[in-house]
C-alpha cells in the first residue's frame, strides 16, 4: 500500500524527481521518512477528473465546436502526359 503526500521541494527518491508541488506515492515507511525529512507534507489531494482547463477553452471557442471540418484536396489534376498522344 502506497501513502501520497505533496512535495515541499524538489528531490530525488530512488529513480524519481520531484519538483515542490508534485504529488509523491510511496511506501509507509519511505514517507515517514521523507516527512521527517521535511521534503513531503502529507494533504488531501484532489483526484483528477479527467477534464482540464484547456479542454473547457476549446468548447468555448466557437459555439461549442472545437475544429473545422477537414480540408479538401485542392491539388490540380496531374495534366496529361504529352508524349503518350
Amino acid at each position: 500500500m502506497y501513502s501520497t503526500a505533496i512535495a515541499l521541494d524538489s528531490f530525488t527518491h530512488g529513480r524519481t524527481q520531484y519538483v515542490k508541488g508534485d504529488v509523491v506515492e510511496a511506501t509507509p515507511g519511505d514517507m515517514a521518512d521523507m516527512v521527517k525529512a521535511g521534503l513531503v507534507t502529507i494533504e488531501e489531494v484532489a483526484p483528477q477528473t479527467g477534464v482540464t482547463d484547456s479542454q473547457d477553452d476549446l468548447d468555448d471557442l466557437v459555439g461549442g465546436e472545437k475544429m473545422e471540418d477537414a480540408p479538401k484536396n485542392k491539388m490540380a489534376a496531374a495534366p496529361a502526359n504529352k508524349k503518350a498522344r
